[in-house]
């Protein structure tokens, strides 16, 4: 059933990205890796559209997105390929083929610079390999993950759409956060089944990697050094923590780092100004933190294709602000619409003040009142403390960002900043003398101009962020400090190597220090190795996937429709549903155990997840513990009576 599943995804997908193809064709983009980057963008659109807009209709079925993913795929592919076809199938194949030699051409390119940058490269790929393996074997794991990115996925297949799941306030994200990172996951598991929904981060961790080698290259202008900065970013701790999880910070990221990119070129054109408003409606509908990012990366967007082509190309300037308007609205704004409708308030559950119209929005008082907010005093001791091994985890809130970022690079990006700003004092100068090449892009001037207009949004984003001292809300951030830190490259090589081994070197200290790390040791990988999909799946990491015995029950008692019922202790959901999605969750309110067991003959329940009852139906005649689930102390009890 899995390897029909997944052949049925990997020809969607692979149609999905032939159409991508068509787009990067006609947008004529330079370099095999910002192709990449753009082919990647268009793909996630197109496969997120069809999603979309069968969850706001309801009619979310498997049979129904494979469709309409075809139908998708085919519009894109006839409206961007034509009058062109011949000669299609050719360039498809070149593409892709180039698109895989690109790991090989930067590990080849770090062997033959002889340069200690090839070990940095290999230990980035090391954590890539093996966190994706262990996606692929482990159960899901991470609290967040657990808790809503993978429910958001089960409630959207159990419910063929984004109905507003009526539970308690604890699931409240469910229904009110941004959802299209998790509407991607739910294409890598609805054909399939759950095993692949870990690998979404490594997948995007792809065009992470894609955009910051295609803006460190920009400055530093040295092949080596740039994809030797993006590796470099997979070695932070509290990056490459969040591989083997549901979390969405990479894949959010990506997001940004390609509407930076392609909203920053040097020579930016109006197609370019389109793709950066793509990715905008993709990012602003990934996360709610995005509704801070997504101004200052427009307005520097809209800025630069204003001053290049606003007074020769006054028709086309006009007709991209409008299609950019519409696309980040189509693509970002689906569930803060919802919000504001079924909430009054936009980025529910959050409370908002609005002093100018002097109106308060309303949120829940938990979620507005937690340690976010913390002082300067306490941000510095948070970022500076040392690791502590038993804390690492995919939201790890100490050492999140290792010994090299604050210790090393937060220094030098501040007098590298300095020097940014002299060169591109200088160039303006020259600018304003009569020197009419002053901004010649291929001038170090022009490029320290260029370095500031793209630092301005990861410089906003330190204002706005909602926790500077966790690492994971902040990747934006450190993004910027690796770009700006890539200036140096040019006319100081060695002090940029230095920098990017301290980041590798400290990056493979923590790997030796970090526990649990990814939740899984090397014992742990070669037992599930020999271990059927059953066998995996009713594994446990040391985590918060749910325990070995009640997995297993999961696995091999509830099928397509068994409804499992739950009360208000129940933290994570996506533990409740089986690998395949297939059976039913449904919330049932606290009540006397007499009246609990009515309403569960009513919902025809087979299990019932419990934490206030337990005692209660431990004796109950017709119902018998199945085992622990994860989280709270709550159990599982089974039906083992008819009616």
């Amino acid at each position: 059933m899995f390897a029909l599943g997944f052949l049925l995804f990997l020809a969607l997908s692979v149609g999905a990205f032939v159409a991508s193809l068509a787009v990067v064709r006609r947008g004529a983009w330079e370099g095999t890796a910002e192709r990449f980057l753009a082919a990647f963008m268009v793909w996630s659109t197109v496969i997120l559209v069809p999603i979309h807009v069968l969850g706001l209709t309801q009619t979310l079925t498997r049979p129904n997105l494979a469709i309409a993913s075809i139908v998708m795929s085919g519009a894109v592919f006839a409206l961007a390929a034509r009058p062109d076809f011949r000669g299609y199938a050719h360039y498809a194949a070149t593409e892709m083929a180039s698109y895989l030699r690109l790991p090989f051409r930067a590990l080849a390119l770090a062997w033959h610079g002889r340069s200690l940058l090839f070990l940095g490269v290999l230990l980035a790929y090391g954590v890539f390999a093996w966190t994706a393996l262990i996606s692929y074997l482990a159960p899901s794991d991470g609290w967040d993950g657990l808790w809503y990115h993978e429910s958001m996925v089960g409630f959207a297949i159990q419910n063929h759409g984004y109905r507003i799941v009526e539970a308690s306030e604890h699931i409240t994200p469910i229904n009110s956060f941004p959802r299209n990172c998790e509407m991607i996951s739910l294409w890598f598991v609805f054909f399939t089944d759950r095993r692949l929904i870990d690998i979404v981060e490594n997948v995007y961790a792809i065009p992470v990697m894609l955009a910051l080698y295609c803006m460190t290259k920009r400055f530093c202008q040295d092949r080596l050094q740039a994809a030797a900065w993006a590796c470099a970013f997979l070695a932070v701790p509290g990056v490459a923590l969040q591989f083997h999880s549901a979390y969405v910070d990479i894949h959010a990221l990506a997001f940004y780092l390609a509407a930076l990119h392609f909203g920053t070129r040097l020579n930016i054109r109006i197609r370019d100004g389109l793709l950066t408003a793509l990715c905008l409606g993709l990012m602003l509908g990934a996360k709610s933190w995005a509704v801070t990012w997504t101004p200052a990366i427009a307005f520097v967007a809209l800025a630069r294709v204003v001053y290049t082509h606003g007074r020769t190309r006054k028709r086309d300037t006009a007709l991209l602000v409008a299609a950019s308007v519409g696309i980040i609205g189509a693509l970002g704004l689906i569930i803060y619409i919802r919000n504001t409708i079924h909430y009054g308030n936009p980025i529910w559950p959050y409370r908002v003040t609005l002093p100018i119209v002097h109106r308060e929005l309303p949120g829940f008082e938990k979620l507005s009142s937690t340690d976010f907010n913390r002082s300067i005093g306490q941000v510095f001791e948070a970022i500076l403390a040392p690791p502590q091994p038993g804390r690492d985890f995919p939201d790890t809130q100490q050492f999140g960002y290792g010994l090299a970022v604050p210790f090393v690079l937060v220094p030098m990006a501040g007098l590298t900043f300095l020097w940014i700003l002299f060169n591109a004092a200088v160039a303006v100068r020259g600018r304003l003398s009569g020197d009419r090449g002053a901004f010649d892009p291929e001038r170090h001037g022009a490029r320290a101009v260029n370095l500031l207009w793209t630092l301005i949004p990861p410089i906003i984003g330190i204002v706005y962020s909602p926790a500077l001292w966790l690492a994971r809300y902040n990747y934006h951030v450190l993004a910027g400090i690796f770009i700006a830190l890539s200036f140096l490259g040019k006319s100081l090589p060695r002090v940029s190597e230095g920098l990017m081994v301290v980041v590798f070197a400290t990056g493979g200290m923590w790997l030796y220090w970090a526990k649990p790390a990814w939740f899984v040791d090397f014992g742990q990988v070669q037992a599930l190795l020999h271990k059927d999909a059953e066998g995996r799946a009713a594994s446990t990491t040391i985590g918060w996937s749910t325990a070995p015995e009640t997995a297993l029950a999961r696995e091999r008692e509830l099928g397509p429709g068994d409804v499992v019922a739950y009360s208000d202790e129940v933290e994570f959901y996506a533990n409740l549903w089986n690998e395949r999605f297939s059976n039913r969750l449904e919330y049932v309110p606290p009540s006397p155990p007499d009246g609990m067991a009515s309403r569960l003959d009513a919902l025809g329940a087979k299990w019932f997840v419990t934490g206030s009852m337990v005692s209660a139906f431990d004796t109950r005649p017709g119902w018998q513990r199945v085992g622990n689930v994860s989280g709270m102390p709550v159990v599982a009890f089974r039906r083992v009576r008819a009616q």
